[in-house]
């Protein structure tokens, strides 16, 4: 089994080779010193790693708590269809405004089109069309027929 890069490294500082153990106490003690300051720097760097990450996570949850805040005052939503995984996403107001409960799954795009406005699903479906026949994306507004009676689904 090879050698840890940072155990080769602090070899090669004190020019020890690996098959030789160094041959005084004071070298073995540098040696010792050495390697206990690398794996100290990389305990370092992998706690601001960790340190970064959790920050990041954090500011993402809160952007997310916004924006679904933001879309639940507009009345607004927002669907996404990924096509190689064949699934699609959406927001929690989505799934209310298409009538269906907050933890239902992702309406497929069938569903989606049988409640959007007829006057509105050939501008709709020439945008999927060219989505899908051109490999870009899109963003479009389209009115909804209200589900009957407000129910969840």
């Amino acid at each position: 089994m090879p050698l840890h890069r940072l155990l080769q490294r602090q070899l090669k500082r004190l020019a020890i080779a690996e098959a030789t153990p160094p041959a005084d106490a004071a070298q073995w003690r540098e040696f010792i010193e050495r390697v206990s300051r690398a794996y100290v720097e990389a305990d370092q760097e992998r706690y601001l790693l960790e340190r970064s990450q959790d920050v990041s996570s954090h500011e993402m949850q809160e952007l997310y708590a916004q924006v679904q805040e933001a879309q639940r005052i507009a009345g607004l939503g927002n669907w996404s269809y990924d096509r190689v995984a064949n699934h699609a996403r959406c927001s929690v107001e989505c799934l209310r405004l298409l009538g269906y409960a907050a933890d239902a799954p992702a309406p497929g795009w069938r569903q989606v089109l049988a409640i959007v406005h007829p006057r509105d699903r050939r501008r709709l479906g020439l945008a999927v069309r060219r989505a899908f026949r051109e490999g870009v994306e899109f963003d479009i507004e389209f009115r909804l027929v209200p589900p009957p009676f407000n129910r969840t689904r």
